[in-house]
């Protein structure tokens, strides 16, 4: 079976990506938006959804900032309060953190 673990901060505080993100395109487009970012984790394996959840809670989430739905069809769940487009990027397979320095 395939689960996804999908996780959203709970404020936009906590969510620097998107904060980021709505600063540039106000400043290259003059346009306001409203974003959030999600990142999703995807499972392989003969999981119950309650060791699924118990991955979620004790090895990916920081549960004081961030919420997390799962999805046991390995899509990315629809978050009823997240409303307009969406966009998803897939990195390939060996880019795991894009935004790291070389040093």
């Amino acid at each position: 079976m395939v689960w996804s673990i999908t996780v959203i901060a709970k404020d936009k505080t906590f969510d620097p990506i998107a904060v980021k993100l709505e600063s540039e395109v106000l400043e290259l487009f003059g346009k306001k938006i409203n974003s959030r970012s999600l990142v999703s984790y995807i499972i392989e394996g003969d999981f119950k959804e309650e060791e699924i959840r118990n991955v979620a809670e004790n090895f990916i989430i920081d549960p004081i900032i961030e919420d997390y739905y799962i999805d046991s069809s390995g899509n990315i769940p629809k978050i009823d309060k997240l409303k307009g487009s969406r966009i998803i990027i897939k990195y390939r397979r060996g880019v795991l953190n894009p935004n790291d320095e070389i040093i």
